[in-house]
């Protein structure tokens, strides 16, 4: 059990719902560097409370989106998981960070964040900015509507239209 992993899972784990409940349900049996949870499927569906199928499909889910990586076990043994901690940023004591946090491989300059980060060791892209996935949403057929504009306000991308008044302070 690695609270150090489950610790990052909640901070920089861009998944939700069933995804970020499997994948802490990883991180509980994984070491300190996110290496070496060896749980199997059974043992993640009694944990997440999901059905066995479930969590196979969100399994290959994960690992195709580059959350973990499997090591097959063969036969009847169990595969190894590992949580890539590494895209982490670290930021040690006695420094701070120099304004707002950037995706990687978008210029400094540049405010908005509909380029998808990538890994900067590799070139290759990970997972997409938040914005981005927003408007990945709101270009979906079915994305119309108040709940749209609710998530890009949430996003803090546009303001909220003239039409319905000033945003209401949080509480």
């Amino acid at each position: 059990m690695s609270i150090r992993v489950m610790t990052w899972v909640w901070e920089h784990a861009e998944v939700a719902g069933t995804d970020l409940l499997l994948l802490l349900a990883i991180a509980d049996a994984a070491d300190d560097q996110g290496r070496n949870a060896w749980p199997s499927v059974a043992d993640l569906s009694r944990k997440t409370r999901l059905d066995e199928r479930t969590v196979q499909r969100r399994l290959k889910r994960l690992h195709s989106q580059g959350h973990i990586t499997i090591e097959p076990g063969g036969g009847r043994r169990r595969n190894r998981y590992t949580i890539p901690m590494a895209a982490a940023p670290r930021i040690t004591a006695g420094t701070t960070p120099t304004g707002p946090p950037q995706c990687a491989g978008r210029p400094p300059n540049n405010t908005s964040c509909l380029s998808s980060r990538s890994d900067a060791a590799t070139g290759s892209p990970s997972r997409p900015c938040r914005l981005a996935r927003v408007v990945r949403a709101l270009r979906r057929p079915h994305a119309t509507g108040t709940l749209c504009r609710r998530r890009l306000r949430h996003a803090r991308a546009v303001p909220p239209l003239p039409s319905q008044g000033p945003r209401p302070e949080p509480r």
